[in-house]
């Protein structure tokens, strides 16, 4: 995609892996007590708070990514590691969701960012400039100007105002008498 990526994207990404990351922490300082207490707390106990912090950390470092080059494929993996965190306890659920709500929301900006750059490029080869020819009406005349004169800002400058024809609906010059498309002539 390219440039900036929709802050409102990676503040969920943040969020949710922060959410995620104190659920891990939680958990941890659960089987660790139980464990102060005389708990039986077998090593698979330990395994679930354990992939929890490596998953919010993973997040983390996806999202730090994501910030700096946005792109559909990353989206994807937070789609996936946001399905991932539920069966972890997904930060409680809230967490999980804003990952899964973000990463569709990154591919969709992806998406969008690639349909608005090729409009921008069909737009800027179309020209708003008259054609050099005008059929049936005359050419605008050009006057020269006095080169000793200070340049006026462009605030200064006098606002034109096209006509349109109302045969074609061309917009055409205030001082064409004939439209500059169809050569009709353009009636005040």
């Amino acid at each position: 995609m390219g440039g900036f990526p929709p802050t409102p994207i990676v503040g969920m990404f943040v969020v949710g892996a922060s959410l995620i990351l104190i659920e891990g922490l939680l958990e941890l300082g659960i089987s660790s007590q139980a464990a102060v207490y005389g708990l039986p707390v077998s090593s698979a106990v330990w395994a679930v708070p354990t992939f929890t912090i490596v998953l919010a950390v993973l997040l983390f470092l996806l999202t730090w990514g994501y910030a700096t080059s946005p792109s559909w494929g990353l989206g994807v993996l937070f789609l996936l590691l946001g399905m991932l965190s539920f069966i972890l306890g997904g930060g409680f659920i809230v967490g999980g969701i804003l990952i899964l709500i973000g990463g569709a929301l990154a591919c969709f900006a992806d998406w969008v960012q690639e349909l608005v750059n090729r409009n921008l490029q069909i737009a800027r080869a179309r020209t708003t400039s008259p054609p050099t020819e005008a059929r049936g009406g005359e050419r605008p005349r050009t006057t020269a100007k006095n080169t000793t004169e200070p340049s006026h800002p462009a605030g200064s400058a006098g606002i034109v105002v096209y006509r349109p024809c109302p045969s074609c609906g061309e917009l055409n010059p205030p001082e064409f008498t004939a439209c500059l498309s169809c050569g009709k002539s353009i009636d005040s």
